[in-house]
């Protein structure tokens, strides 16, 4: 129960706690992080599937409604494109930073 309550505050601050003494290199919580963002990107897929065919509806309709839909979506798609690209570099920094020490440990 612990370490699912340390992953859930590490994702809503965006602080991981990947220190080589407690979790090891290349362990189960690095490949957890490698699955969020898989999901993270299926989701963008996903928000940016909704947008083109509302913006596509938008343009055969022009109903209000449509509008509504894709002026809300816009900023989301792009901040979801901001946050999963933030987490794509912390995970490439983290996998540079584990190489050399999953080296010495074998």
């Amino acid at each position: 129960m612990e370490c699912i309550g340390e992953l859930i505050v590490e994702y809503l601050t965006g602080l991981a706690d990947f220190d080589e003494k407690k979790v090891p290199p290349f362990g189960l919580r690095y490949w957890l992080g490698w699955l969020g963002i898989f999901i993270n990107l299926l989701m963008l897929a996903l928000l940016v599937f909704v947008l083109v065919f509302s913006v596509i509806a938008f343009l055969k309709m022009k109903s209000q409604s449509t509008v509504l839909v894709t002026f809300f979506l816009l900023p989301v798609v792009l901040f979801w494109l901001w946050k999963t690209g933030s987490l794509i570099r912390k995970m490439w920094r983290l996998t540079r930073y584990y190489k050399p020490i999953d080296s010495e440990h074998q």
